[in-house]
């Protein structure tokens, strides 16, 4: 409670959801980001290895998309 005697309302459980969804999907796009980085250096000493962490990076994205686009329906609905 703050000096005024005004108290913050609590978030709704919708306003949760979303902020966790939007924290996930920067979790997730972070990782991307970092992957592809750390992809090119790999590819410079071993490309086959770059282009299998690649796939993988892509199979974390689709997962993470079908997840993310589920919670939204969720929430909608």
């Amino acid at each position: 409670m703050s000096e005024m005697g005004y108290r913050m309302p609590e978030p709704s459980d919708d306003q949760v959801t979303r902020h966790v969804i939007a924290y996930v999907s920067g979790l997730v796009l972070d990782l991307h980001r970092q992957v592809e980085e750390y992809s090119e250096t790999l590819a410079l000493f071993d490309r086959d290895a770059a282009a299998q962490l690649m796939l993988v990076d892509s199979m974390i994205l689709a997962a993470a998309s079908e997840a993310v686009t589920r919670w939204i329906d969720e929430v909608v609905s």
